[in-house]
């Protein structure tokens, strides 16, 4: 299967956790590119964007929760 980009953002007030199943990498941060860094969870502030790509191994469902 082929790796999917996801973009985080953060529009309210307080930060927010995201977390997943499966393995994530930061590859842009608000709007920067940057060194590609492999993750598990990450926080996001207020105004804060983050662009991670997943690579699902199997067709199934996965989760990608976010959490305050």
């Amino acid at each position: 299967m082929s790796a999917i980009r996801v973009r985080g953002l953060h529009r309210g007030y307080g930060p927010i956790t995201v977390l997943s199943d499966l393995s994530m990498t930061v590859v842009q941060a608000d709007g920067q590119n940057v060194r590609p860094v492999k993750i598990d969870e990450f926080q996001i502030g207020v105004a804060e964007t983050y662009d991670v790509v997943v690579t699902p191994g199997a067709q199934q469902a996965y989760t990608l929760a976010a959490e305050s």
